[in-house]
């Protein structure tokens, strides 16, 4: 999955919202996987890859966002408080009520939220789980 979302044909081009829609999917249904976070860390990158790019924010190229050896604080950070509240909301969206919880997007998710206005505040009980 990784070499295909960092292909030499797309590597200048943002993930696209069906790329991300299909790893959430993967990640819902492979509920068993045993990588050490592998494509917990894949998914996060991805979907803070597409939320940026689809806010209108310059993303660093693929190969860069979303390599193994590239933490996603190093660059999704900075663009935290520019996603744009329909970014969240789909994130939001994609999580409610999903058996596999991925805590590195839930962290990544938190440092949106965490610099924008909270404008999913009532929403996040039925994202996160408090109880963690």
């Amino acid at each position: 999955m990784h070499a295909h979302l960092t292909a030499t044909a797309v590597n200048d081009q943002p993930v696209s919202r069906a790329e991300a829609e299909t790893l959430f999917e993967i990640n819902e249904a492979a509920t068993e996987r045993t990588d050490g976070g592998r494509f917990d860390d894949l998914l996060a990158k991805a979907v803070a890859h597409y939320a940026a790019s689809a806010s209108g924010l310059k993303v660093p190229p693929r190969s860069v966002a979303l390599s193994a050896d590239t933490e996603i604080e190093s660059w999704a950070p900075s663009y935290a408080s520019k996603v744009n509240s329909e970014m969240l909301e789909w994130i939001a969206g994609q999580m409610r009520g999903k058996r596999q919880n991925n805590r590195r997007l839930m962290a990544m998710v938190a440092t949106f939220l965490g610099a924008t206005a909270l404008p999913l505040a009532g929403q996040l009980p039925n994202v996160f789980d408090i109880g963690m």
